[in-house]
């Protein structure tokens, strides 16, 4: 069988017009529009001012605050790694782009953006990821507790678990020896629900089946959710139907068939309006 070559060509980049300075005021995006293979084998290096800052991405974030005042250069080295090519000279085809920017002074690096607003609403218990929005290439980010100045972690995205109380964290942008204002977000942990605390067993032994019944004053806020040990949901059958049939309702009750062996389920209930759920209580019968 023959094998697939490239056109002598490996790639086509759209280059900037490199006659003009540019002059950084705000955060900039530059962009690469690349002609890619499939497979795609292209290996892509950006640098400033010689310092590696990103890899293999088709556009970067910069900040003003990481120029020196006078000019700077942003580099991106494309290459195309593969060897099925026609023409020999073509291996390890290297090609680059540059942007010419010169800064009347130095900046301060910008505050870093939260990719989900200032403030966050998650469940007792639950778990949550702050992100930055249009994360800087060659920046650090340190995030914290805010109340503490403890850190807790380092990159565009921290995950935070098993929250229990509202706390607030911030985020720190690093370059060499600045560092941006911190940017600041609020945790907000929900009510807990509480885990039913009082099922009934009833047992028909003329049908050969069991009734599970939550014994709460019904709340229209709440419905029930049944569980079986590994966790997934538990369905009442429909003698009409022929078919299991998804719960309807405050979901309080369950009728299951009777088993010769002792049985454990569980049940949790959950809020409707923000679809946070209560620990679970197994009932064995």
């Amino acid at each position: 069988m023959a094998s697939i070559k490239r056109k002598s060509s490996p790639f086509i980049a759209v280059k900037p017009i490199l006659n003009n300075v540019l002059t950084l005021d705000s955060v900039q995006k530059f962009t690469l529009r690349l002609a890619k293979p499939s497979p795609n084998t292209f290996k892509l290096i950006w640098s400033l001012n010689n310092e590696a800052i990103a890899q293999n991405i088709d556009s970067i974030y910069l900040d003003p605050g990481m120029l020196h005042s006078g000019a700077n250069e942003l580099k991106v080295i494309i290459q195309d790694t593969t060897d099925l090519l026609r023409n020999p000279s073509y291996l390890n085809y290297k090609d680059s782009i540059v942007w010419k920017l010169n800064q009347l002074q130095s900046n301060a690096l910008a505050k870093p953006i939260n990719r989900w607003t200032d403030t966050l609403e998650t469940c007792f218990g639950g778990d949550q990821v702050l992100t930055v929005k249009k994360p800087i290439a060659g920046l650090e980010y340190c995030w914290y507790e805010t109340a503490t100045g403890t850190p807790i972690g380092t990159g565009t995205n921290v995950f935070i678990r098993n929250l229990s109380q509202s706390k607030k964290y911030h985020v720190v942008a690093h370059w060499k020896d600045k560092a941006s204002q911190p940017s600041e977000i609020l945790l907000k942990t929900l009510a807990k629900v509480e885990r039913p605390k009082d099922v009934r067993i009833r047992i028909d032994k003329k049908k050969n089946k069991v009734q599970l019944t939550v014994q709460e004053k019904p709340d229209t806020r709440y419905n029930y959710i049944w569980l079986n040990a590994d966790g997934s949901p538990i369905y009442e059958w429909d003698a009409f139907n022929g078919e299991y049939v998804r719960p309807t309702g405050a979901n309080n009750k369950l009728v299951l068939d009777r088993s010769a062996t002792v049985r454990k389920v569980f049940v949790q209930k959950v809020d409707k309006v923000t679809t946070c759920k209560s620990d679970r209580t197994e009932v064995i019968f």
